[in-house]
């Protein structure tokens, strides 16, 4: 059995000598104060995580997860906005465009704003914002309930006749409240994260002022809704974590200067299908190979897709299905 020190700190992560071989000494408890966690391992099995972690950056790490759930769901509440205005036209579009079937939902992490506020520092105001633009979406979600009731009943035009002009008044509405909630947390994502969510709220905002005044931003030149892309992009709906995990990365040269495996502590902020969004981490080159242990005792592997400053993003060598415990709650 081989035993690794963790440094306590990832910028003390800058060398192959970030994770060396520790004598039993080490398993002291006079020792452990000064190498940190440590990790047992037998060949790939993870067998035990001291619990002497060092506090985790949850203001950050919970700013970034209500951005990216805020973000998306003032994307899809544009999306919906847009075919909302398109059925209350005089002239609706012949056939008229299918019911989306992405429509914005309250994020994973929704929690009472106290918790919020505790973890972010947002002030009560700017999390009022939030809140009343997620509670807001009950009526309008409602509002298209009814319709593909009727629908199914009597057709979808004659449903459209009955709440077009109902449905575009509520979504309309609630593209206002995704405006307010985007530009009361914006200042807190200039201070704190990083500038692809500064540039994507500007763009929501256009986007969503349009379809609150009536206009059709999200169609492209067929005539079809689209999503528009947004810097803050995601491939895939993202579920947040929030959870430590241990990676091992099979890396050469730039990183170790041979090749070697090593290991490294990281603090897993979301996962999707393709992936898995991490922070607190060193330096790691671009295509390393990886190997990611859950808490729940999983490992998957995967390769580094992109690096910036101390996050990183995980591919992983095959998709998750979505019935894939990991992600399966997601929207």
């Amino acid at each position: 059995m081989t035993v690794y020190a963790f440094p306590q700190s990832p910028r003390q992560m800058g060398s192959a000598a970030q994770f060396r071989p520790a004598d039993d000494a080490l398993l002291d408890a006079s020792h452990r104060a000064e190498t940190g966690p440590v990790l047992r391992l037998l060949g790939n099995q993870l067998l035990a995580l001291d619990d002497e972690r060092r506090p985790l950056d949850e203001g950050r790490t919970v700013l970034e997860a209500l951005t990216s759930e805020l973000q998306e769901a003032a994307l899809r509440t544009a999306v919906v906005a847009t075919w909302a205005n398109m059925i209350a036209s005089p002239t609706p579009s012949e056939p008229i465009i299918p019911i989306p079937r992405e429509r914005p939902t309250a994020p994973p992490l929704y929690l009472p704003l106290a918790r919020w506020q505790a973890s972010t520092g947002l002030s009560k105001s700017v999390l009022h914002a939030v809140d009343l633009f997620f509670r807001n979406l009950t009526a309008p979600k409602r509002s298209i309930d009814e319709l593909e009731l009727d629908a199914a009943g009597l057709d979808l035009d004659r449903a459209v006749m009955l709440h077009g002009l109902l449905i575009a008044d509520h979504w309309r509405a609630s593209a206002r409240d995704a405006q307010t909630a985007l530009a009361a947390v914006l200042p807190h994502v200039r201070r704190g994260l990083h500038e692809r969510y500064t540039l994507s709220a500007r763009l929501l905002t256009g986007i969503l002022q349009s379809a609150a005044s009536g206009e059709t931003p999200c169609i492209n030149e067929a005539g079809e809704l689209k999503r528009p892309e947004l810097p803050q992009r995601r491939s895939s709906s993202r579920k947040y974590l929030g959870e430590d995990v241990i990676l091992k990365v099979s890396a050469s040269g730039p990183m170790t200067g041979s090749d070697e495996t090593v290991l490294y502590t990281a603090h897993a902020v979301n996962i999707s299908i393709g992936g898995l969004g991490i922070i607190r981490v060193p330096h790691m080159p671009i295509g390393a190979h990886v190997e990611v242990f859950m808490p729940s005792g999983r490992s998957l592997g995967g390769m580094i897709a992109w690096h910036n400053e101390d996050a990183a993003g995980i591919r992983w060598k095959h998709e998750l299905p979505r019935s894939d415990p990991l992600v399966a709650d997601m929207s």
